[in-house]
């Protein structure tokens, strides 16, 4: 990466963790105030944190807090995260870009392996269900009935091993 593709990478970087840092404080509801100044400190301590590691160049670390400060919004399938995101920093990005991916090689193997995978299935199964794709979302749900049946098996033989 040349120095001025990693210079605008730090600087998409930190728009977008303090445009999804207010997206979050925005999002907060039905916190007492004690809860509310516990959060807002902590958000404020990530904006602080954010502006260092752009300071130091540190990509990576940005990238991580991106990657975690969004699992909220992923988990919780916000589909309007990306649309705000676009609008205050004119950055796009895809919250989903990559559990999708991961989620094709899943399909692939025809198997829910981990509790890794299954969370990745459950995210994008509530987004295509969203999406309206009934297609994926009857491929998931099989997945999903899959697993759950054969976790229940090596459960049951387990108990009746002891």
């Amino acid at each position: 990466m040349t120095t001025e593709e990693k210079n605008s990478e730090l600087t998409r970087h930190r728009e977008i963790i303090i445009a999804t840092i207010d997206y979050l404080e925005r999002t907060m509801v039905g916190l007492t105030h004690e809860e509310f100044e516990i959060v807002t400190g902590y958000y404020q301590q990530q904006k602080r944190q954010t502006e260092k590691y752009y300071q130091k160049r540190r990509l990576d670390r940005l990238q991580q807090k991106l990657y975690s400060l969004t699992k909220y919004p992923r988990w919780s399938v916000d589909l309007n995260f990306g649309s705000y995101i676009k609008e205050k920093t004119g950055y796009h990005i895809d919250i989903f870009e990559n559990v999708q991916s991961r989620i094709n090689t899943i399909i692939e193997q025809n198997q829910i392996k981990n509790k890794k995978e299954l969370d990745d299935v459950g995210i994008m199964f509530r987004f295509y269900k969203q999406q309206a794709d009934r297609d994926k979302v009857d491929i998931l749900r099989a997945l999903l009935i899959d697993f759950g049946n054969r976790t229940s098996k090596q459960k049951l033989s387990r108990h009746s091993k002891d």
